[in-house]
């Protein structure tokens, strides 16, 4: 009768559900034998997405990515969008691993969907257990978790590093040093991925915005499972974009070229200034910010701000939230004299934005968060216009 009550407690399905847990990830372990876990600040899905482009015609390979939406990718490259009720709750990861167990997957390649430093050890060493590890880069973000330096930042990124396996970073990623120290404790290899192996020009034949750092990952990865060069370089190009990932799209509307970067994702100033190191915008086309920010990611903004009065926009639009007249103020404050357009939750985004856009050459550049209404209704104007 004791045993029978207590089977019904709380504590007891608590325990009974984690060891049921703990077995289905050693099933796993044991019979996939390639498992990569990517992570880093940024250019992690799409770091995250070619590997597996390049995996799945040598590998039956499951990916999965949590860039603009968690998406898992099937062997031959569908993609099933995952439902989420409520919070990003980290037994996703176990569900998906559980699945490419269930379809006797021989390589898995995930994004880290964990930014709290303790979480990103408890993947790594509870769900994961990776044979390959892969740091894309150490830039600021999320500092209120992370911390407020690139060391700390650095330290937290190397949670997932992996025990007895290999990690791979590019050559110039910063605070290596960190790095190797975490990684020589893990009895793990540390591989630095050569930006010379990427032939000049390659990364601008995507059809999304990318980065040699992004592309010698994953040809180092490739050389570590024996898969050569050139088709690895071939398969590379088969890789679907993220909805968010950095697109530029040009239209004509109205007689008028209205181009439009997609920077929504990158909200650290040195992404989004490497972004925009690779887009041309002529001088003559009128510059508008599209500043999507977060009332909670105040210091973030101050960040933008700053950049945003150096850079040279004509118009900077600013998505409503509660603080945006102190926004205004601030921008005035550290001298932009350019136009500011408030747009508020009523106002129709698009046909706003297409009244400022009055000359015969624009250019719209979104950036500082991808979680809106507003940056979800610019990206499906140009996705579907």
């Amino acid at each position: 009768m004791l045993f029978e009550a207590m089977t019904l407690t709380p504590i007891f399905l608590f325990f009974r559900n984690l060891i049921k847990e703990n077995d289905a990830m050693n099933n796993a372990h044991k019979s996939i034998p390639v498992r990569i876990f990517v992570n880093g600040i940024r250019g992690k899905t799409s770091t995250t997405r070619m590997i597996h482009a390049v995996l799945r015609n040598h590998y039956n390979t499951v990916g999965k990515t949590t860039g603009s939406e968690p998406v898992i990718i099937h062997k031959n490259g569908d993609e099933e969008h995952i439902k989420r009720v409520g919070l990003t709750n980290i037994n996703e990861q176990i569900r998906v691993m559980k699945l490419a167990n269930d379809t006797n997957a021989e390589a898995i390649v995930f994004e880290c969907m964990a930014i709290e430093p303790s979480y990103q050890k408890l993947l790594e060493e509870k769900v994961m257990r990776s044979t390959i590890g892969v740091i894309t880069n150490v830039r600021f973000d999320h500092e209120d978790v992370m911390g407020e330096s690139l060391e700390e930042i650095a330290e937290s990124l190397s949670n997932t590093i992996p025990t007895n396996g290999i990690l791979v970073v590019p050559e110039n990623i910063e605070k290596l040093d960190i790095l190797q120290q975490v990684a020589n404790g893990k009895n793990t290899r540390v591989v630095l991925a050569k930006l010379d192996q990427v032939p000049d020009g390659y990364e601008k034949r995507f059809s999304f915005m990318n980065f040699k750092e992004n592309v010698t990952i994953v040809l180092s990865i490739a050389e570590i499972l024996g898969i050569d060069k050139e088709t690895a370089l071939n398969d590379m190009l088969k890789t679907k974009h993220d909805i968010g990932k950095g697109n530029v799209y040009t239209k004509i509307i109205d007689n008028k070229s209205i181009s439009f970067v997609n920077s929504f994702a990158n909200n650290d100033i040195g992404s989004l200034t490497l972004m925009l190191s690779y887009v041309e915008i002529p001088k003559t086309n009128k510059k508008i910010a599209l500043l999507n920010h977060r009332k909670d990611r105040m210091r973030r903004t101050y960040g933008f701000i700053n950049f945003l009065c150096r850079y040279g926009f004509d118009t900077i639009v600013i998505a409503q939230e509660n603080d945006s007249n102190i926004i205004e103020k601030e921008l005035r404050l550290n001298g932009y004299t350019g136009d500011v357009k408030v747009l508020t939750p009523e106002s129709n985004h698009i046909q706003e934005l297409l009244k400022l856009s009055n000359k015969d050459r624009n250019t719209w550049i979104g950036l500082a968060n991808i979680k809106s209404e507003f940056a979800d209704s610019v990206m499906r104007f140009f996705e579907t216009y």
